[in-house]
């Protein structure tokens, strides 16, 4: 669907920059995620708009056409009307002023008729309408405001997306701000741990503050993140106990850092599934990176030939739960395991004194928090007691994972053990 994009200000308004993204990068970014794949850029200096929007890598095949208005179209309807031969029979409506979000957008895709995405204070964030009722009324100097109320579109809330008007440079900043505040994930199982929560994100927040006004992209902080841990990896392959207690921290540090690339992506809106998908590699790598010179430096100060036999069984179980992990996840059509679930979570699982347990157990345990133990003891100099922490957690994650296996009915969904019906037992059996 096209999608109008009204920027009433020119190449002034358009290259007003939110947290290093310029408004008009921004919405073709935001429509781009939504689906969309056309845009008339409507406005005095449309053309040097439509350019920077369709050379903006991130927005792959939108194609965006100039309407310049003249005097005497400075209103919105005037300048529709004006050029309604460009127009499609039906489109989206935007102002370029406003800080947008593929929420918008998408909230516009369902139903029929005139339809109009609001935000929480109620203002019209993005109009669906038809260009034969929108050229039907009679002629004004209406807005979005103006068109949502004679249409009687229908109004669809938009939540979880900020959509602030930027006009100065001080509003800017307040949107900056305000799109920061977003970023901040609450306590919980399926966002953040109680060490992330507290420490890395607050960290890793003011990092990205200063990031998103570079040409710095996601996959760039992720690279880097690797580096990182092989860099600690390669410390704690020393076996000295100062380079051990540094390559430990660095290990504490990939974690703060982790958080950078999904925050700089959301705000810059540079999501990508092959991003995605890198991050969560080298995320992996980043574990293996500590664990395997954790077990090589536990021989070399004890010389004793088991740490080694230890290291490569926990490297084969963990590279044997990763590959299911991802097995899973492709399955789901994802890019994350963190929405996937254990047994005793399972819906409808009777959340008895044990199930509770090991879910506060699996939330307080989460790969923040023993990522800061495992580090903190490491550097503390017991070596040996991190890397046999580490061991354990490997295995008790991939025997739970062996059990998961087991745990599911034939569509894959998790059931609840000694709940089975006759018939899928049946079903098994055979």
């Amino acid at each position: 669907m096209q999608v109008v994009v009204w920027c009433p200000r020119g190449t002034e308004g358009a290259e007003l920059k939110v947290s290093g993204l310029s408004m008009a990068k921004r919405a073709g970014r935001a429509m781009a995620h939504a689906g969309h794949d056309r845009a008339l850029a409507l406005g005095p200096g449309a053309a040097a708009i439509a350019a920077r929007m369709t050379e903006d890598r991130w927005s792959p095949g939108l194609e965006v056409e100039a309407a310049e208005i003249t005097p005497g179209e400075e209103s919105l309807e005037r300048a529709l009307r004006a050029r309604a031969d460009q127009l499609d029979g039906e489109f989206v409506l935007v102002e370029c002023a406003r800080v947008l979000s593929p929420k918008v957008f998408e909230a516009l895709e369902a139903g029929r008729g005139a339809r109009a995405a609001v935000g929480p204070s109620g203002d019209v964030l993005a109009l669906r309408v038809g260009a034969g009722e929108m050229l039907g009324l009679e002629q004004g100097t209406r807005g979005l405001e103006g068109f949502a109320e004679e249409l009687g579109a229908t109004r669809v809330e938009v939540d979880g997306a900020h959509h602030m008007i930027v006009r100065t440079k001080a509003q800017a900043a307040e949107a900056k701000r305000r799109l920061f505040g977003t970023l901040r994930k609450p306590l919980a199982r399926e966002a953040d741990g109680l060490t992330a929560y507290y420490i890395n994100r607050p960290i890793s927040l003011a990092c990205s503050r200063v990031l998103v006004n570079l040409p710095v992209s996601p996959n760039h902080v992720t690279g880097f993140n690797v580096l990182i841990a092989l860099l600690g990896g390669a410390m704690i392959l020393t076996a000295q106990p100062l380079w051990i207690a540094l390559g430990a921290m660095m290990m504490q540090l990939v974690s703060i850092f982790d958080g950078i690339d999904g925050e700089i992506a959301r705000v810059k809106l540079e999501m990508s599934e092959a991003g995605a998908w890198f991050d969560v590699a080298a995320d992996d790598v980043a574990r293996m990176a500590m664990y395997v010179p954790l077990g090589y430096a536990c021989y070399m100060l004890h010389g004793e030939m088991s740490f080694l036999a230890i290291a490569a069984t926990g490297f084969v179980f963990t590279a044997m739960m990763v590959t299911r992990w991802y097995i899973d996840v492709i399955a789901r059509g994802g890019n994350s395991a963190n929405g996937a679930q254990w047994w005793f979570e399972a819906p409808g699982r009777e959340l008895n004194l044990w199930n509770k347990f090991l879910i506060g157990f699996s939330f307080f345990l989460k790969r923040d928090t023993y990522t800061l133990i495992l580090a903190l003891v490491a550097a503390a100099g017991f070596p040996v007691i991190s890397f046999l922490l580490m061991t354990f957690g490997i295995n008790l994650i991939f025997f739970a994972t062996f059990l998961q296996r087991l745990n599911r009915d034939e569509s894959g969904e998790l059931v609840a053990v000694g709940d089975e019906s006759e018939e899928l037992q049946t079903s098994r059996a055979r």
